[in-house]
């Protein structure tokens, strides 16, 4: 058996890789890039310091891979929660509707309201006024404020040229959570037969590309949630079984963190979230396998963890807002200093009474759901 007490520990992993998506978008928003920072700060001029910061900055440099983590979780934890609570089918949709919609929901009411906001109080960011691609994309946002905009969304499909209302960039992966979701009726028995069919379009993704969802769902992700999902039932299987020496484990997941890094400088996404989803089952294995104790770091990641999905959704209209106001008060619209880590502070901090607001009573009512079937149950 799985130590049920080494669960909670993985939710650590889940707030490390959120906070990596806030830090990777909050550079997107309210700083230059590492391109145009060289062009302005040539390196010629850079001492020790500065090539240091530099590569602070680019250690968040793969915010997709991220997701990724996300995906192989999510295959494990439902993987855990149906041995756990052998869930009736309809219980599990409605629970995961619940879960998913409430806070997204609200999100999209954010994200809108953001817009608005910025509509009425900066105006000069409601057209192209500069030539940077994120703010072009928040003049092209105000064009998806229509009801075939809104419907789109509540199907988490992208629409228009900016794609997602709002201009909230992390709904993309929504779509595809959803996907495994309604997929998990043919899955959760027939795991052997969707990991192969998984690996086989995997494959298959290396020289067919398609934006149609389903489609795209097998090709490029359905890889990793069947991971999660089997890494499951295999460690269940093999309780306690240690791949490799501690220390060569860690050594192995740096080295898989920092190629990831450097496949998402060089634009190799599809490589980047190979090993995005091979660093992540290794991550499980380590919390769930070897002697990992809460210290400090996984204490913050851990809280972090609890609130992910709030952080998840609303960091990005936030940012959008701070830059909006930063772009008011000072009249610039490109930032070569890091005051992107001050947008990563203010969205990670909102999100916990945002957490408490809306997702945590989400939460709740799951929750009573639960007790009530129980007890009819009994009752019966």
């Amino acid at each position: 058996m799985l130590s049920n007490e080494k669960m909670p520990l993985l939710h650590a992993v889940r707030g490390f890789a959120a906070f990596y998506v806030v830090v990777f978008h909050a550079k997107y928003a309210l700083w230059s890039g590492g391109k145009d920072y060289i062009s302005k700060f040539p390196r010629s001029e850079w001492g020790i310091f500065d090539y240091l910061t530099f590569a602070l900055d680019m250690l968040s440099a793969n915010g997709t891979a991220m997701v990724i983590v996300f995906f192989v979780l999510s295959g494990f934890f439902i993987a855990y929660s149906f041995d756990k609570n052998a869930w009736p089918l309809k219980d599990f949709f409605i629970n995961r509707a619940i879960r998913i919609y409430v806070p997204f929901l609200f999100s999209v009411l954010l994200a809108v309201g953001v817009l608005w906001v910025i509509k009425e109080t900066n105006p000069v960011l409601t057209e192209p006024n500069v030539d940077r691609q994120f703010n072009n994309r928040i003049a092209a946002a105000f064009t998806n404020l229509n009801f075939a905009g809104v419907v789109s969304s509540l199907f988490f499909l992208p629409y228009g040229q900016n794609k997602y209302i709002g201009f909230n960039m992390v709904y993309w992966s929504l779509l595809y959570e959803a996907i495994f979701y309604l997929l998990i009726p043919v899955t959760i028995n027939r795991l052997k037969p969707y990991l192969l069919i998984s690996i086989g379009a995997l494959f298959i993704s290396s020289f067919y590309r398609t934006d149609f969802p389903l489609l795209r769902y097998f090709l490029e992700f359905s890889i990793y949630f069947a991971a999660g999902l089997s890494l499951f039932h295999y460690m269940k299987a093999n309780p306690g079984k240690k791949p490799m020496p501690e220390t060569l484990l860690q050594l192995v997941m740096i080295a898989l963190f920092l190629a990831t890094v450097l496949f998402g400088l060089l634009d190799w996404i599809r490589w980047g979230h190979i090993l995005a989803g091979a660093l992540s089952i290794l991550l499980i294995i380590y919390i769930i396998n070897y002697d990992v104790r809460e210290n400090l770091v996984i204490r913050f990641f851990k809280k972090l963890g609890v609130i992910s999905y709030t952080l998840y959704l609303i960091h990005f209209p936030i940012l959008i807002l701070l830059y909006s106001m930063l772009n008011k008060i000072t009249g610039v619209f490109v930032f070569y200093d890091r005051i992107y880590w001050i947008g990563v502070a203010i969205a990670t901090l909102v999100s916990f009474p945002l957490y408490a607001l809306i997702e945590e009573k989400s939460i709740r009512v799951i929750s009573t759901l639960k007790k009530k079937k129980l007890a009819s149950k009994k009752a019966v």
